[in-house]
């Protein structure tokens, strides 16, 4: 707690804004004939206390702490203010409330508000002063507003920078509602969206899958060629042997990778790398038996078996 006024309590960082005092004193005016008129010290006056507050749906409810404060007012009743460190400022009754709503709900809800709240001091029966509550011992500021009123109010330290705080704090309120929409569009963006990515996808799997295609129809009528040639060229058996085990291999790594691709839905970076890397080896394969294929041109060509 930072301060309590009768039975409203204050904290400091989400609630107190700011803190005025006035102090004076009172002077009687007496006219002269042909001279400036002359002052009569009276007394004191009654010192006033405007207090800003802010009020955030983030820590309270702001029309209910508005209520109580209002209530308060009302009830025509004085109050004392102690701050959290025991120091007594004396008896007030609330003269007067600004409230300013700063930011509503769509329904009409506040859920940002301000208010200036404006104490005056009250006595009472000078001969039976109102005594601070809960306060005990001898405390120094207990009459430090009336004995020594020229001195600057104890503790006003206190209250440099409280408005950045406050102001801060809003900031981070509006900055997190503003942080909830983006990422609320953000989302209505992915669901969106998604069918056209899947359209993107879809186009690129059926490019790979053609490419694939036109590795893979060559080798099935070079298979389906050897086949034939197997059972006539008993001199080629060898070579040719190689040649259709090399382009077994290569059909079997490649419809193996195009079946994975078919409904791939995830994952497309790894399994494109994997893709390629079978695609690199079978290039391997066909280098290492590039000298049984020169055989067979040579037999085309010489017309020998």
């Amino acid at each position: 707690m930072y301060a309590v006024l009768g039975d409203i309590e204050f904290e400091l960082l989400v609630y107190w804004d700011g803190f005025d005092a006035t102090f004076g004193m009172d002077y009687a005016e007496h006219a002269r004939i042909e001279g400036k008129p002359g002052l009569q010290f009276i007394g004191e006056k009654l010192n006033e206390i405007s207090i800003s507050l802010v009020f955030n749906n983030h820590y309270c409810q702001p029309d209910v702490e508005l209520a109580r404060l209002h209530d308060a007012m009302v009830a025509h009743q004085a109050l004392a203010l102690v701050f959290g460190n025991g120091d007594y400022r004396g008896w007030f009754v609330i003269t007067d409330i600004r409230a300013t709503s700063q930011q509503t709900d769509g329904l009409g809800n506040v859920q940002s508000s301000s208010a200036e709240l404006t104490l005056r001091e009250y006595i009472g029966d000078p001969k039976n002063p109102l005594t601070p509550p809960a306060v005990s011992g001898d405390d120094p500021n207990i009459d430090s507003w009336s004995d020594d009123a020229d001195d600057d109010f104890p503790g006003s330290d206190l209250f440099e920078g409280l408005s950045d705080i406050t102001e801060g704090l809003n900031e981070v309120a509006g900055a997190l509602d503003d942080a909830e929409q983006a990422f609320d569009e953000a989302i209505d963006w992915v669901e969106n969206t998604v069918e056209q990515v899947q359209s993107v996808i879809d186009d690129i799997l059926r490019q790979l899958e053609e490419a694939l295609d036109k590795v893979l129809q060559p080798l099935e009528r070079i298979m389906q060629t050897l086949e034939r040639i197997i059972k006539s060229a008993d001199r080629l058996v060898e070579t040719l042997a190689v040649v259709g085990q090399v382009a077994t291999q290569i059909y079997d790594e490649v419809s193996s990778v195009k079946a994975r691709l078919e409904g791939v839905t995830s994952h497309f970076g790894d399994l494109f790398v994997q893709a390629r890397d079978v695609v690199r080896h079978s290039q391997s394969l066909m280098e290492e038996s590039s000298k049984s294929v020169s055989r067979l041109a040579a037999t085309m060509i010489t017309r020998s078996v």
